[in-house]
């Protein structure tokens, strides 16, 4: 594991369930798949767009509530920005 993914890997943290859905109503980003990325997963997979580039993403039904819904891509090249 490069340098880059150790510390991204180290911000990573667990959550019970209730306190995500609680993070997500209060705008945590939620990163989703573009739909041209990946077939879909989950019959019962949404489809919306992501908040920064309008690209189609999958998220699953209980992320409704997210309001800052963002594909890899964009989340990708935040990190990147803010790896500068």
């Amino acid at each position: 594991m490069n340098d880059r993914a150790k510390k991204i890997f180290e911000q990573l943290v667990v959550l019970p369930h209730d306190e995500y859905l609680e993070g997500l109503k209060a705008g945590h980003p939620l990163v989703c798949m573009r739909v041209a990325d990946m077939p879909q997963s989950f019959l019962d997979n949404k489809i919306g767009e992501c908040v920064l580039c309008s690209q189609k993403i999958w998220y699953r039904p209980y992320n409704e509530i997210a309001t800052n819904k963002i594909c890899a891509h964009c989340a990708m090249e935040m990190s990147n920005a803010r790896d500068c």
